[in-house]
């Protein structure tokens, strides 16, 4: 996808999600190795590319289709194969940018940044906790970026590199921002899966190729911790086992109200719901 690009349709955001999946893949053992937050159990950058994958899959099986019901299609599948916190998360972000895209049969630049800044306000609104220098910073700094960007250019793509960069350059602060990665001398690593999620994006539209996982090691600003750091990080942690339910049913709750009833179970909690699914992620 090449030149000026002045809207995002239904095909165009399927094969966005196709590249984002296979650029976040080319990088899991990278985001892996360096997940200390939440859980420092090392599977941040499995359970956002699994996420992914699930999402590209189902596209994949629907073919081409209207912005209304790709986005609808997207997200109601980044619910059920969300995996893991950081899966939950991502799902929220597709969860808010595909109710801003709402019925219109295609979205232009000021169409999409509303978007992105929807998917930022839902992640936050996701959590009882919400704590800077993780994906939330980078997401919301990007639709921050994307805004700015949208008020002067009508081209997508010149709004999707300058999301990147504001997004690169957020994910390099997270550990001003969180003692726990910078103890460990790591960026986020929920960030990281964010950000490459946008340079695949951004590639697409170039028109560069996505090389295979064994070719990359991805170029995020990150070192990586030794054992003797995420077991330090580890050792002051709570809640480092999660479960997963999924519901389906008709007129399910709203997440939110969900999630406050569950509280008196106790743990962490974040609760999805896309139409007829509700998901439960909960750390104990």
């Amino acid at each position: 996808m090449t030149g000026g690009i002045t809207h995002l349709d239904g095909p165009r955001l399927a094969r966005s999600l196709f590249a984002a999946a296979d650029w976040v893949a080319a990088a899991r053992e990278e985001i892996n190795r360096i997940n200390v937050f939440p859980v420092p159990d090392g599977d941040t950058g499995t359970n956002f590319s699994l996420t992914l994958r699930a999402i590209a899959d189902t596209l994949r099986a629907h073919g081409d289709t209207p912005l209304p019901d790709t986005a609808r299609t997207m997200a109601r599948a980044a619910v059920l194969g969300a995996r893991g916190n950081s899966g939950m998360m991502l799902a929220h972000f597709l969860l808010g940018f595909s109710d801003a895209l709402g019925e219109a049969p295609a979205a232009d630049t000021t169409g999409v940044a509303r978007a992105l800044r929807t998917g930022a306000d839902r992640l936050y609104e996701s959590l009882d906790d919400p704590r800077e220098g993780t994906i939330l910073t980078v997401a919301r700094d990007a639709a921050a970026a994307a805004e700015r960007a949208a008020a002067e250019t009508g081209d997508l793509g010149d709004v999707m590199r300058r999301l990147l960069v504001e997004s690169e350059a957020s994910l390099a602060r997270t550990p001003q921002l969180m003692a726990a990665l910078r103890d460990a001398g790591v960026v986020d690593a929920g960030g990281m899966g964010f950000v490459r999620m946008m340079e695949g994006v951004v590639r697409y539209i170039e028109g560069d190729p996505i090389p295979p996982p064994s070719a990359t090691n991805g170029r995020s600003p990150a070192s990586v911790p030794g054992p003797a750091a995420l077991v330090e990080v580890a050792a002051e942690r709570d809640f480092r086992f999660c479960t997963e339910v999924v519901v389906r049913g008709e007129r399910l709750p709203p997440a939110n109200d969900a999630r406050s009833s569950l509280h008196q179970f106790g743990g962490s909690l974040v609760v999805a719901v896309a139409g007829d699914v509700l998901k439960i992620h909960v750390h104990t």
